[in-house]
């Protein structure tokens, strides 16, 4: 059984054999992080009714853009890769919500290089519409390079947006949102409080929020599961 008291580094080796693993696995993926274009395959058969998708054997292939310089991640914060937890909710989307979505609008909070909405924007279909959001202009600046279609051509139910929390944007606040999405995005306590105003904008009684988290500390997810309690049903 997990030892609540457990030094969190410790807690976290112990999901791997050896040590040695662990820091190849952290160094394997810290790699893909400095990538200037990431090619994702998604096996989800959902994905495939874009008419414009692009299938391979494995499944629809979806090519993101990153951030891929150091002087470009500074740029962009935190913002300019595609990390694990979109990609995580972004097969939770086309997996277990991909007829649910269709027709459905959809805002995405923190949204970095625009994965999730990306795949989003494929689910809901001509009729749906997906908003793409992040503080950083450099960073929506990245995700109107993803809001394409695989023929280069821009999105027609997609669109970039700044969205600075704690303020109220006219195209994050003009319409009632069916599904906010967000990954990654509460990784620090510190920006709590922020996230519940941007949730607070964003979420009507309707709305459904789909939150996913990459889990860095055990008690930082029971203090965010406690704030989030405390306004939603989860």
């Amino acid at each position: 059984p997990d030892d609540e008291s457990e030094d969190e580094d410790l807690s976290m080796l112990r999901r791997f054999a050896t040590e040695k693993e662990f820091f190849a696995a952290i160094s394997e993926t810290n790699s893909l992080y400095f990538l200037a274009e990431r090619r994702l395959v998604f096996p989800e058969s959902s994905l495939k009714r874009a008419a414009d998708a692009t299938s391979v054997p494995e499944g629809t292939v979806v090519f993101m853009r990153q951030r891929g310089e150091s002087a470009q991640h500074l740029a962009d914060s935190t913002g300019g890769p595609v990390y694990d937890a979109a990609i995580c909710l972004s097969r939770y989307l086309a997996c277990e919500l991909a007829e649910t979505l269709v027709g459905k609008s959809v805002v995405e909070l923190g949204a970095g290089p625009g994965l999730v909405s990306v795949v989003a924007s494929r689910l809901v279909g001509d009729q749906g519409y997906v908003l793409c959001t992040d503080g950083i202009q450099t960073t929506c600046d990245l995700i109107s390079e993803n809001l394409v279609t695989d023929q280069g051509g821009k999105l027609s139910n997609a669109k970039a947006a700044m969205f600075w929390w704690g303020t109220e944007p006219e195209e994050v606040t003009s319409r009632t949102w069916d599904y906010v999405v967000a990954s990654d995005v509460a990784y620090d306590e510190e920006i709590f409080d922020d996230l519940l105003k941007a949730l607070r904008t964003v979420m009507a009684p309707s709305t459904v929020g789909l939150l996913c988290n990459g889990t860095r500390s055990p008690e930082i997810e029971r203090q965010l599961r406690k704030r989030l309690e405390a306004e939603y049903d989860l």
